[in-house]
């Protein structure tokens, strides 16, 4: 890599594995993934001695996933700080390993008749309110079984999760611990929001972050009994049944079957409590339980209006703990739970580009420390490719290293003469995509995450050749 510091440098340098030797041999790991993401591991390491220490330091029980995940996150906050309000995105990847029999320590995953083996992932994406990917907060993995355990918060994941259950033995307990790390973490002067889908749609997950005095907007799975001025009702009529603030316009890329289009999104917002399951949990003191209280939230509700005909509408329902006052207070709740479709391209990204679901390490342990090497190298050509965006213009410095850009320059532009400034941003990530397949014709628009992922590993391999000859030029 580069002279100054590199990037697995900034991510992993600080990690605490109680040996300085594994910590760099995290940092060489790193450098060598992201190289060539799409390789096995022996063709990303090179040389059979780098594979063998690979595979070491893959089975060492010294290393721990949460120290490796956990100095990133440290770089992650850092990216943090300055910011007004970042946010947290939740969602969970199932990886499946069912071809590799041979791994033990695999739990279930799909459906009893899918019979498929695997692991469960739960990840939160530090993002901007416009859109900038920050890196990683919090990372849970954990093997479904009778005592499967989670690598975040060491504790039990029971396979079946029961009614009867409290919340603290249910595999959905993994929303509640990805909150309150999250909240741990915040920078002084920063505004966490948690984003999640529909999956977290669970009153204790409210009634947490009302605890942790925390910002959560979620979309709304449950019709839920609510109380409001009204009187007591159900959520969708209790929120139908609010006036109309405004109309949005927005504009949806095509998507399989549809194409692309304007829609128009009416929008109501009203607060109201939602009230508890009539079930009992426990309060977490001695394991007695109690009854839920009823949990004030704001509701925010956006339907399509004259969607084309066979076209399913729009339509998101938002609970969130933070007050909606006005229909500019609507619209930021909205905008920011648009973001959460970000960590379904990290998922795009550390699932197909960096194929993780190809490896083949002997047990679960050792490859949860492989995949956490992998969710860091997939942050990083996520954020470097949505900073491109947001800041064309700044230098490609932010991202590349001064190997890379020259090596780049001098590939695309067939020259050994360099220019006194380094390109921006966008130009940089053009030419990256340029490598990978792009065509730059116009009407092209902006090449995909994807492209440039192809186009980043001839860039490294370019970089390589550049190396050589620039140190035969100088001697």
């Amino acid at each position: 890599m580069a002279t100054e510091t590199s990037w697995a440098q900034t991510e992993f340098g600080q990690a605490q594995l109680g040996d300085k030797r594994l910590t760099q041999r995290l940092v060489k790991l790193a450098e060598q993934f992201e190289a060539q993401p799409f390789a096995s591991i022996p063709q990303a390491c090179g040389t059979w001695a780098n594979t063998q220490a690979a595979y070491d330091f893959f089975d060492n029980d010294k290393v721990e996933v949460t120290s490796i995940v956990g100095a990133h996150r440290g770089a992650t906050v850092g990216r943090m700080t300055g910011e007004a309000v970042v946010l947290a995105v939740q969602d969970t990847v199932y990886l499946n390993y069912t071809t590799h029999p041979s791994t033990l320590g695999l739990g279930p995953i799909g459906t009893k008749a899918q019979n498929q083996q695997g692991l469960v992932m739960h990840v939160t994406e530090a993002v901007t309110p416009s859109g900038v990917p920050l890196g990683l907060l919090d990372t849970q993995m954990w093997a479904r079984g009778d005592s499967a355990t989670c690598t975040s918060c060491q504790s039990n994941r029971p396979a079946v999760n029961p009614q009867a259950r409290p919340i603290e033995e249910k595999e959905s307990y993994k929303w509640l611990a990805a909150l309150y790390s999250s909240v741990k973490n915040m920078p002084p002067g920063v505004q966490i929001v948690s984003v999640c889908d529909r999956e977290s749609d669970i009153f204790e997950y409210l009634d947490f972050a009302r605890h942790l005095h925390a910002r959560v907007v979620i979309r709304a799975a449950q019709d839920r009994k609510v109380e409001s001025d009204e009187g007591m009702g159900k959520l969708w009529d209790t929120v139908l049944a609010s006036p109309v603030t405004g109309t949005l316009q927005v504009h949806l890329s095509a998507r399989e079957g549809q194409p692309a289009r304007e829609a128009q999104l009416q929008v109501r917002y009203t607060k109201l409590k939602l009230v508890p399951p009539a079930r009992l949990t426990p309060s977490g003191r001695h394991g007695k339980p109690k009854k839920l209280r009823r949990l004030p939230v704001w509701a925010v509700l956006t339907l399509e209006v004259a969607p084309p005909e066979g076209t399913k509408p729009i339509s998101w329902l938002l609970l969130t703990t933070i007050a909606v006052n006005t229909f500019p207070d609507a619209c930021e709740r909205i905008a920011w739970y648009a973001q959460r479709w970000k960590i379904e391209v990290f998922f795009d990204l550390f699932e197909n580009g960096c194929k993780v679901e190809d490896r083949r390490l002997r047990t679960d342990q050792r490859l949860m420390r492989c995949l956490a090497v992998y969710l860091v190298v997939a942050a990083r050509l996520q954020r470097m490719t949505f900073l491109a965006r947001r800041a064309p213009d700044d230098s490609c410095l932010a991202i590349l290293s001064t190997d890379e850009w020259q090596a780049l320059y001098c590939f695309v532009n067939e020259t050994v003469h360099l220019p006194e400034q380094p390109p921006t941003l966008r130009q940089a990530l053009r030419w990256v995509a340029q490598l990978g397949g792009f065509l730059g014709r116009k009407g092209d628009g902006e090449p995909g995450i994807r492209t440039i992922w192809r186009g980043w590993q001839r860039l490294q391999d370019l970089v390589g050749l550049w190396r050589i000859v620039r140190t035969e030029t100088c001697e």
